[in-house]
């Protein structure tokens, strides 16, 4: 289950217990890069990957504990293998990892030192030989675990979608930011020529990602995983699909369970396009009208696993594709028509709509709330 060890310093892989593995392990350069350029306290925490072929039986993880020293320095402490998504045991393996090699390297200057190099291969060695002896019946019990009783991911209301692009060969094809306030890079005053560029540079890097590693390590990567040092309650989590020779890339906080059924229905919408059945010939315009996907999703989603009985408040915003799913299949004269409610809403919808407006920009309402007297809605909050 344990494949490799390994640590980064900065643009440098230090110690890589598998050369083998050594490709997979530069894929965590590309992604630094990334939260660089857009934003300064993201951390990586985990990357994702499944064969050439989408095998479900050939897939791995690269654990990562990312640590930004005070000179600013970025060192990863690296554990990959076939873990569950859900299992505690491997980062308790990876927390213990770090303490073993911070016993003998205290800090990256010492990581550095040719007296100390050149024992890095023998000490961390010992110490990786020792965990995954002690960790290989932990992981292999907690997988049995799992299995008997699988995690159950409660549904949030935080879900915010950052981005979403499509892309070909590294050239971004279509992109939209939603919830811009999560990139620190970006000037909160950036007009839509900024914006745009910001779009551009991001869906390259997203690219470049992606590339390298199926180039390199002769895998794919699917998700990342990162931490944002302001929003610490959830994650970042990148997503990556791909379509005939295209590129659909999701960029968005909170759980990936919710948002990985938005992603997965937005790709099979996307793939009944014919034009991207074909090879990219360098023109935009045939692609133009593919931007409505992205101008439908609204950077928010239900935190409803039934997706019945819904009111939006002012601090909620619609469902992304509900289409047909609320009970009756009601279909709300609005602005959304994609949108279905629950029995006794239409009604409901009509007094709402006389006062209130949805704002496409902040993706919420504003104006007067209508009070629920009756059950005929559940609240978000």
């Amino acid at each position: 289950m344990i494949s490799a060890f390994a640590i980064i310093l900065n643009e440098d892989i230090l110690y890589c217990s598998d050369k083998e593995k050594y490709n997979l392990f530069e894929s965590i350069l590309f992604v630094e890069k990334l939260m660089k350029s857009i934003n300064n306290i993201w951390r990586l925490d985990c990357i994702y990957f499944q064969d050439r072929d989408n095998n479900k039986g050939n897939e791995e993880r690269i654990l990562i504990k990312h640590i930004v020293t005070e000179k600013g320095d970025n060192l990863f402490y690296c554990i990959s293998g076939d873990f569950n998504p859900s299992s505690q045991e491997s980062y308790k393996m990876l927390s213990e990892y770090q303490k073993k090699v911070e016993q003998f390297y205290p800090d990256p200057e010492s990581l550095l030192k040719p007296s100390k190099r050149s024992m890095m291969e023998e000490v961390i060695g010992v110490k990786t030989d020792f965990l995954k002896i002690q960790y290989n019946d932990k992981l292999k019990s907690e997988e049995i675990r799992n299995k008997i009783s699988p995690t159950e991911y409660p549904y949030i209301k935080e879900n915010k979608l950052l981005y979403c692009g499509l892309s070909t060969q590294g050239l971004p094809i279509i992109s939209k930011l939603y919830n811009a306030e999560f990139f620190d890079n970006l000037d909160e005053n950036a007009d839509e020529e900024m914006i745009e560029v910001f779009c551009s540079k991001l869906s390259a890097k997203l690219a470049t990602i992606a590339m390298n590693t199926t180039i390199r390590a002769q895998t794919n990567v699917k998700e990342i995983f990162i931490r944002d040092l302001n929003n610490t309650k959830h994650k970042i989590i990148i997503l990556y699909g791909n379509i005939n020779n295209y590129s659909l890339d999701f960029v968005s906080y909170g759980n990936l369970t919710q948002f990985y059924k938005v992603f997965h229905r937005l790709k099979q919408e996307l793939s009944q396009e014919e034009i991207l059945n074909k090879d990219f010939s360098g023109d935009l315009n045939p692609f133009r009208h593919l931007s409505k996907y992205l101008s439908n999703l609204t950077g928010f989603l239900c935190p409803r696993d039934d997706k019945a009985f819904v009111i939006w408040r002012d601090d909620c915003a619609p469902c992304i594709y509900h289409i047909g799913e609320h009970i009756d299949d009601i279909e709300a004269d609005c602005d959304f028509p994609d949108i279905h409610w629950g029995q006794g809403d239409r009604e409901k919808w009509v007094e709402i709509k006389k006062n209130r407006r949805f704002d496409k920009k902040y993706g919420k309402f504003s104006g007067r709330v209508i009070e629920d007297k009756g059950n005929a809605f559940d609240s978000h909050i």
